[in-house]
């Protein structure tokens, strides 16, 4: 290896010049856009091509499966009836999300201080991304942290996030059976809180 050292008034200057490397094989051919030369191992020349990875982003099997998402944010969740939306006034109203890749944890905590005239099964909507459509399969399950100021519940109070809606419905079971969870059952101070997990 030669190296030359160039003297200026104001700067030095380092150049190197290295040895030619044994012939080998090079680049190998195939390969797809956006993919990058990888080594396997050792050996000289023994390259493939492979998956590159996004700026930001992670896999922990070669590239077949990347990681590029995370995000956490806040949202609105509103209040309706089924039957008559209505105009419920809310005192709390607070949605917060985390989403990692195309999983979406919701956390929702509301507390109403008037149904304003909503009839029919509760439904809660705004959710920050829609669940996606198909069969009844890809609906999410909530799970209630805390509900007070109900009316005529005798049994577990569930709550569904709907595929094809930003919505959750919610249901009681009576006598053994679910039945739809309404106006009819929450006073006008009602409060639930609870949490979800849906892939998007």
């Amino acid at each position: 290896m030669t190296t030359t050292i160039i003297l200026d008034d104001s700067q030095v200057t380092v150049s190197e010049v290295g040895s030619t490397g044994a012939t080998g094989a090079g680049v190998p051919s195939g390969g797809t856009a956006n993919q990058v030369l990888e080594k396997i191992n050792a050996t000289d020349y023994n390259t493939q091509w492979t998956n590159a990875l996004k700026v930001n982003s992670i896999s922990f099997d070669g590239g077949t499966n990347i990681l590029d998402d995370y995000e956490e944010g806040v949202f609105t969740p509103t209040v309706r009836g089924k039957t008559t939306a209505g105009s419920p006034t809310l005192s709390i109203q607070n949605g917060k999300y985390t989403k990692v890749g195309d999983l979406v944890l919701c956390d929702i905590y509301i507390t109403l201080s008037s149904k304003g005239g909503m009839v029919g099964q509760l439904w809660i909507g705004g959710l920050p991304f829609a669940i996606p459509s198909g069969t009844t399969t890809n609906r999410a399950n909530a799970s209630i942290g805390f509900i007070d100021e109900t009316i005529a519940v005798t049994g577990a109070v569930q709550a569904i996030g709907v595929a094809g809606t930003s919505d959750i419905y919610f249901y009681h079971f009576v006598s053994n059976n679910s039945s739809n969870f309404t106006d009819a059952n929450m006073q006008d101070d009602f409060v639930v809180t609870l949490s979800m997990a849906y892939k998007i």
